[in-house]
């Protein structure tokens, strides 16, 4: 659906400055699937959230979009934008109008939708970023953090891209917030089958959320595969500058220490049912 092919971007070609973000990278983001993207802080992991819908150009290489370059000259960089919606890094800051009703519906008049159509958006955006009828009429500015930021991730899903790309859609949120953000996020792609790219730092909300993950390091992939694949290879994450969900290291270390455990867990869950089955397994042995 979307593919990166060989794909480069430089800041300040030519000047003191430059600097390789992303160097020669390839991959596919499957349609209906949630991506994970984590890396550390200048990994080149926002760069390939800002070269996904067109706001950066690469060096280098092709970005496709069912199967077209997206910089062909016959491209429509403004339609490609309604079906790749990005939601930067704290977008609550992005909030400018009178109402959270109109903010929402920014989006949807640019598509030049009727104002039926419009509604049924804001309707159902709201309804998934649990927005309240209450709250549609309200200024977005009397809002707190999170009701902001609901209501600038609502404005991207009014209007129902065929991709969500997110860039630390949870930041600065307390764990209950995290969980509602990501969780509704979630549930919006499953119920409308759309793609969803998440970019995180967070180990634990990548594990828990994502299908498939793509590991940045120093601009390269580092390593892709299903959160399984990704966190088995724990030695190799710690050694760029990455962890693993501090349930896998726990499972991790008791593996070393001797016990018969699964240390590609990386849930709660699933490693509290790890540590059940081990403490049964000792009572029956002992």
């Amino acid at each position: 659906m979307l593919e990166f092919q060989n794909v480069s971007h430089v800041y300040g070609i030519k000047t003191p400055f430059e600097k390789t973000a992303v160097d020669n990278v390839s991959f596919k983001i499957p349609q209906g699937k949630v991506t994970g993207i984590i890396g550390h802080t200048g990994s080149g992991k926002s760069t390939l959230c800002l070269m996904m819908n067109g706001l950066l150009k690469p060096t280098s290489g092709k970005i496709l979009f069912h199967g077209k370059d997206i910089h062909d000259k016959d491209s429509s960089l403004r339609e490609l934008r309604f079906k790749i919606g990005l939601v930067f890094q704290y977008p609550e800051y992005q909030l400018f109008e009178e109402t959270v009703e109109k903010d929402i519906a920014y989006g949807p008049k640019n598509m030049g939708l009727s104002q039926e159509d419009i509604n049924e958006r804001i309707q159902y955006a709201a309804h998934f970023t649990g927005i309240s009828d209450e709250l549609l009429k309200k200024s977005p500015f009397e809002l707190s953090g999170g009701q902001k930021r609901r209501v600038a991730i609502a404005g991207i899903i009014a209007m129902d891209p065929e991709i969500l790309v997110l860039d630390e859609p949870a930041a600065g949120l307390d764990p209950k917030g995290k969980a509602e953000i990501l969780g509704g996020l979630c549930d919006f792609q499953k119920k409308r089958d759309n793609t969803l790219v998440i970019i995180s730092h967070s180990m634990e909300d990548i594990g828990m959320y994502s299908d498939n993950i793509i590991t940045m390091s120093n601009g390269k992939i580092l390593l892709e595969g299903t959160p399984q694949e990704v966190f088995s290879h724990r030695d190799t994450l710690i050694k760029n500058g990455l962890s693993v969900p501090e349930v896998t290291e726990i499972l991790s270390r008791l593996k070393k220490e001797g016990y018969d455990v699964n240390d590609g867990c990386f849930t709660i869950e699933s490693a509290a049912n790890e540590i059940i089955e081990l403490i049964k397994k000792s009572s029956l042995t002992n």
